[in-house]
């Protein structure tokens, strides 16, 4: 395997601003689908009571409150994880097209799709087991999610150091680049 100076690579400070900006994408994208796939819960969030429910502000919730917030919770997940599928399908995510990034192999050359999609199970493994607990009812897999979700939260300051991959990138043989920097 040819290796790559590892300076093309792309470190936290641009990664985190890609994050970001998926963030806001994601934020509108999703109350626009609630309120348009399910409005009769946007009442929560003009009350306030959703937040109330998270925070745990206000006192216990009713259960057509705590009803409203699993569905409205589930339904952004979803859409998340689909939101997210956008990079397992084409290596970027909306935010790394936006700032001209794209995951690569370590070697700065172009990946593939079996690529992408690895690096996507492993980065976003916490959400897909938090997935399958909603769906399957095995709680074993939440207490997993949470472990999972820790290792890659932290993992990804592993950006920091030299090889400027995070965890998941390691595991995936992956790494983020520029698009113009990435080569056959």
């Amino acid at each position: 395997m040819n290796t790559t100076n590892t300076s093309k690579r792309i470190g936290f400070g641009p990664r985190l601003g890609a994050f970001l900006i998926d963030s806001f994408i994601l934020a509108f994208l999703v109350s626009l689908l609630v309120s348009i796939f399910m409005p009769e819960h946007m009442n929560l969030f003009a009350r306030g009571q959703y937040l109330e429910v998270l925070t745990g502000a206000g006192g216990p919730p009713s259960e057509e409150v705590m009803q409203s917030v699993w569905r409205v919770s589930t339904f952004m997940a979803h859409i998340s994880m689909l939101y997210m599928l956008i990079e397992g399908f084409t290596g970027a995510t909306p935010g790394k097209k936006i700032l001209g990034l794209k995951i690569g192999r370590p070697d700065g050359s172009h990946g593939d799709q079996g690529l992408y999609l690895t690096r996507y199970m492993v980065k976003n493994s916490p959400s897909l087991l938090n997935l399958l607990v909603t769906t399957l009812g095995i709680g074993l897999l939440g207490r997993l999610a949470g472990i999972a979700g820790m290792v890659i939260f932290f993992g990804a300051f592993m950006m920091l150091s030299p090889e400027r991959q995070a965890l998941h990138d390691r595991i995936a043989h992956t790494a983020v680049f520029r698009r113009r920097d990435l080569h056959a």
